[in-house]
Formats: structure tokens, sequence, C-alpha cells
């Protein structure tokens, strides 16, 4: 449960848990264990489109998100400039787009 500094919200949430609570260290370690993407990723048979924003540093981090989409199997990766915003109108189109080839409408 040891987060990097600097982290935005929702993940920030944990670290100012832990700095109230420091000697529940272990237990949130222990209890958010099985909460981790990387470890079940591997299991997912869809195919996911991956949004990260490249400044983001709540939602899903860069770092994060490229850990994550190598262990998706079929996972489509795409950065876009901002952090958790979704990226506006030109990434909604990239969305609609990837939905519509992968439903076969394109």
């Amino acid at each position: 449960a040891s987060l990097k500094p600097g982290l935005a919200y929702p993940l920030a949430e944990l670290d100012d848990y832990l700095r109230l609570y420091p000697t529940r260290r272990e237990a949130v370690a222990r209890n958010t264990a099985d909460l981790d993407p990387l470890k079940t990723a591997g299991k997912i048979t869809a195919p996911v489109l991956l949004s990260v924003g490249i400044n983001d540093t709540g939602s899903c981090p860069l770092e994060f998100g490229e850990k994550l989409a190598a262990k998706i199997p079929d996972c489509d990766l795409r950065v876009y400039h901002g952090a958790s915003e979704g990226g506006g109108h030109e990434h909604a189109q990239i969305q609609l787009s990837w939905l519509s080839d992968k439903l076969g409408l394109g």
C-alpha cells in the first residue's frame, strides 16, 4: 500500500489514510492485495481500449497504464495529452471508431 508521492485522488486517499494511521500499513497492504488489476489482467478475454492521459496522476497514471496494457491479451493503449479528463473530442472520436470497428459497424 505504498504509493508514489505526488499522486492525485483517488489514489492519494491511501496515502492520506496511512499518514493518519501509520501502524495500519501492513493491514492495508493485506486487505488491498487482491485489488491489484495487474494480477488479473491476463484473464481478460474481451478486447480493451485503454485510454491514459500522459499527465494523469490519479485515475490511471501512464506508467501503470503501460504495465496494465502489457498484461491484457488484446489491449489497444491510447495515450492522450492531458490528465484524467478523457482526452476531449478528439479522443472521443477515437473511442467511437475503435468501438465501431470491434462491433463490425465500420
